[in-house]
This record gives C-alpha cells, structure tokens and sequence, in this order.
C-alpha cells in the first residue's frame, strides 16, 4: 500500500512515473503510463510501453485503458472485438493479456469502468452490452394548458382559469396547500413563554425608567432646597448687622 499525490492510499503503481496512483490519477495524470499494482511492480519492473495487441507505441492513437488496468489501442481492440461473431456473449469479448472481460458490468461503477462505456459507446460489437440510454418521449401533446391569473394567487391558493380541453384534470396528482395558520401545542407553548419573558423584561424596563425619574427629582429638589438655605443663610445674617449700625449710629 501507498499515498497517491492526492493523499488517497492505494495499492497502484505507475510503472513510468516509479510511484503510487489512485485510479483518479490514473485517469487524469497517466493516461499513457503502464500501470499495475505495487506487487506486480516488487516482482517485476520490466515493462514494455506499447500496445499489447499491434505492439506499437502507446504516445500514438487513442487509448483505452481495462478495468484490469491494461493499455490498448482502442482501434485495436474494436479490430479484434469485430472478428468474433455476432452472437458471441459478453464474457467472451476479453483482455488480450490477462482474458479478463472488457466491459465491466453494470454494478461497477468505477471511473475507470464510466470511461470504458464511453470509449465503447459508439462501437458496434459492444452496444448490445452497454447500459441502454433513458429515452425521452415527448408528452407535450397531450398535456392540458392551463392560463394560470397570477393576480389571484392569495394565501398560498391558486386559480385556474381555463382549460384547452374539456377534460377534468386528475386531482391526485396535485399537492395540497400547505395550512400557514395552525401551530402545534409545543409552538404555541414556546411562543407563550417568549411572549411572557418579554412583559416581564418591560415591566423592569418601565420600573427603572420610573426609579431614575424619581432619583433624578429627589436630586433637584436637593439641589434647590440647599441654594434656598443658603440665600436665607445670607440674608439672615446681613439683616442684623444693619439694625445694629442703626441703633449705633442714633445713639
């Protein structure tokens, strides 16, 4: 076992590159490289880059690459592939090297095998075998239209004004709307209590306010109470000596 660059632990090995693969990598990094298990690579290095069936050089043509991690040409094998007759079961159409099935079957859903139904898509011989294409049939036809007046949508209802035809639509097909107006107990429990919690924070809130108004009267009373003593305080004590400089001065 190995790290790929990509930090996915695998047991590949790329014979080229001399170092661990995931098979992502392989598909995106070495499309071209000899690639095989670590394994495979400690009992034998020696490889060959060329094609296992013309033994031509893999740099050249378009390639495809096995589920068993083998590398052709891919007009190679649809050269051999054709040979055989047309009756010739799935099974039978194998690896050159390894005998090993070609196409992978339906419940490997590796990347390598998603590229290998590609690359195999248009080829003649492999068609019977190849997962078939969802088709499309157009009901367009015989689909009522409805003229939907967007200016009477209220409250989640919907009107339908006319139909092109005169047959009445199916209703268990449509969804019923959803009811906005009823909770449940525990939603209607928890919007008490937050509805509590909120009266009791302004009773505090009002019972402050009205404790700072107060303090703040207490305060200027105070205030004025002590510039009357004070003025008093003055006046009292001026008044008697002018009586006395009064008496003085008749005297």
């Amino acid at each position: 076992m190995g790290l790929c660059k990509c930090r996915t632990v695998t047991n590949l090995f790329c014979f080229d590159h001399r170092k661990n693969v995931c098979e992502k990598c392989i598909i995106t990094d070495h499309p071209q490289c000899i690639v095989n298990s670590y394994l495979q690579w400690l009992q034998d290095s020696d490889f060959k880059s060329e094609c296992g069936i013309c033994k031509s050089s893999l740099k050249e043509g378009e390639l495809i690459r096995l589920c068993c991690l083998d590398l052709f040409h891919l007009e190679c094998i649809n050269a051999k592939c054709n040979m055989l007759p047309e009756n010739t079961p799935m099974n039978k159409y194998t690896c050159p090297t390894c005998k090993k099935a070609i196409i992978p079957s339906e419940n490997v859903t590796s990347p390598l095998a998603s590229i290998i139904r590609v690359k195999l898509a248009d080829s003649k011989w492999a068609k019977p075998f190849l997962p078939k294409k969802p088709t499309t049939t157009d009901n367009s036809n015989n689909m009522p239209i409805m003229d939907v007046n967007l200016s009477n949508i209220q409250n989640a209802s919907f009107t339908v004004n006319t139909y092109d035809n005169t047959d009445v639509l199916p209703t268990h097909g449509l969804t019923k709307p959803q009811i906005y107006g009823i909770r449940d107990g525990d939603e209607d429990k928890y919007g008490t209590k937050k509805n509590e919690t909120n009266l009791l924070k302004e009773f505090i809130s009002a019972i402050n306010t009205h404790q700072r108004f107060y303090k703040k009267k207490i305060l200027y009373g105070l205030i004025v109470f002590i510039i009357i003593f004070t003025f008093l305080s003055i006046i009292s004590y001026l008044i008697p000596s002018n009586a006395e400089n009064d008496i003085n001065e008749k005297m």
